[in-house]
């Protein structure tokens, strides 16, 4: 509501109360106890000096419309539609000085409607009051240069908006088209959000920003899934400043290359969302080194990385010094073959890993000699802190430790809700396989099941030295808590 909008109604709400107080039987106010004290004097006068009937009129009228003038004055004087037209005045004079006049015309016929004490009229001409005054407040907002500036930069906006939407939008569909759209966005050095839509599958080179900015860049298929594979190298890299948002109908392809699909540099960020894909590279499918990694929907499948010798580690997501949310999506069918492999599904190396939602389900870790494999669906290694508040790790394999969950020496596990199910391990801990001064406690809530095997500990092993151990190989439903700092039933263990 505008300031001469509220304007409208205080005038409407002081006249209907201002006829009111002229109805309501009250003490005689001081102007009607002098009027009544000049008409005894005026008798007094005329009995003394009788006057001719034209000049009796003459008198009694012109005492009235100078009683009148005296009423309209005051009513005037204190009329807030009056006061808004003179502020008006400095926007539009002439449609404010024809509103002031208008209003005091009004103010005229409300004095004259409450000396009549007629009701009906009154109120017919509060209707009409308030219909004239409602009629030149529009007419002023129609013609106010300050409203009609304000309306054309309003305008100016969104037309700038619009075009910057367009600009900051790209449509691709190849290789080539692909390329300029990157060029595009590195050669500005803006804060912005860029939209590449994909209409079409294709191989591409390498995509690399540059981090010059704090950029968005947002990749989606159009009405149905695309893909964009990679000829060689790593497919995309997020430097610090960029966020990439893998959204809905894309697939990032690694198309059997040895090299990671989608890497991240400190600073940077990747989001991923429903309908997004992350897939066949014969590495790791997503590589976080110091940056931040959200995984709200979307899938990361079927990457595969071997090794004949040596180690391989994050079949599916290898996070180093960085932080990684899960809530949504699947991390799933992932495989790692090396002498030594560690997560077959996510790999965690100094960082933080949050699961609330999501599942990490049916990924391999397997030795191609007669070494071992650690932990086919989450290895979490050197410091790092894996908290479980939801989602589920169910299906893995492990042809040696942890099938499900793999915590090695100085690390931690908290699992507060979610489930481990399923997962089977060659050797030991189905479900949790704890090393050395690893830590898992299991609070709150969340299930892990007698459904893991394992040839020791199905549901949980804690391997404190080569002598030394605690296991579980019944359900650990919601309402059993476990600890592997305590001994005994004290820490749930049989």
């Amino acid at each position: 509501m505008t300031i001469r909008s509220f304007s409208v109604i205080v005038l409407v709400s002081v006249f209907f109360l201002s006829m009111g107080a002229c109805k309501t039987a009250s003490p005689q106010p001081a102007s009607q106890l002098e009027e009544e004290a000049g008409s005894s004097r005026e008798d007094s006068l005329q009995a003394q000096h009788p006057l001719e009937p034209e000049q009796v009129a003459s008198t009694t009228t012109a005492a009235q419309t100078e009683q009148k003038a005296h009423r309209v004055e005051t009513a005037v004087a204190h009329d807030p539609v009056i006061a808004v037209a003179e502020q008006q005045e400095t926007h539009n004079p002439v449609v404010a000085e024809q509103t002031e006049h208008e209003a005091h015309d009004l103010v005229v016929a409300a004095v004259e409607q409450q000396e009549a004490h007629d009701p009906v009229v009154a109120e017919q001409t509060e209707h009409e009051a308030h219909d004239l005054v409602v009629a030149a407040v529009e007419q002023q907002e129609a013609h106010d240069p300050v409203v009609a500036a304000a309306e054309q930069t309003e305008q100016e906006q969104r037309i700038e908006a619009q075009a910057a939407a367009v600009k900051n939008s790209f449509v691709v569909n190849d290789a080539a088209a692909l390329a300029q759209a990157i060029t595009a966005i590195n050669s500005d050095s803006t804060d912005r959000t860029y939209t590449l839509t994909i209409t079409n599958s294709f191989v591409s080179e390498p995509l690399v920003f540059t981090d010059n900015a704090a950029k968005t860049i947002i990749i989606q298929g159009d009405r149905i899934p695309r893909s964009i594979l990679n000829n060689s190298g790593v497919l995309v890299s997020v430097p610090k400043g960029i966020t990439l948002v893998l959204d809905n109908n894309i697939t990032l392809n690694g198309n059997n290359k040895a090299f990671a699909i989608v890497s991240v540099a400190e600073g940077g960020t990747l989001l991923m969302k429903n309908g997004s894909m992350v897939r066949g590279a014969q590495e790791t499918g997503v590589f976080v080194d110091g940056g931040t990694f959200t995984m709200k929907g979307g899938e990361i499948v079927g990457n595969t990385k071997k090794s004949s010798r040596g180690t391989a580690a994050g079949g599916g997501v290898h996070i180093k010094n960085g932080t990684f949310t899960i809530s949504g999506g699947e991390i799933s069918d992932n495989t790692l073959s090396a002498s030594s492999s560690y997560g077959g599904g996510v790999y965690i190396e100094s960082s933080t890993v949050t699961m609330t939602g999501g599942s990490i389900s049916g990924n391999t870790s397997s030795d191609s000699s007669s070494y071992y494999s650690y932990g086919a669906g989450v290895a979490v290694y050197k410091e790092s802190n894996f908290i479980m508040e939801g989602g589920s790790i169910n299906g893995n394999t492990s042809s040696f430790y942890g099938a499900g969950v793999y915590v090695d020496t100085g690390t931690s596990f908290t699992m507060t809700d979610g489930e481990i199910r399923g997962n089977k391990a060659g050797s030991a801990g189905g479900g949790v396989y704890v090393n050395g001064t690893g830590i898992f406690t299991k609070i709150g809530g969340g299930t892990l099941d007698d459904t893991n095997t394992a040839k020791e500990g199905k549901v949980v092993y804690i391997s404190i030295d080569r002598s030394t151990f605690k296991q579980r190989t019944s359900t650990a439903d919601p309402s059993v808590r476990l600890d592997s700092l305590r001994n005994g039933q004290a820490g749930g263990w049989e």
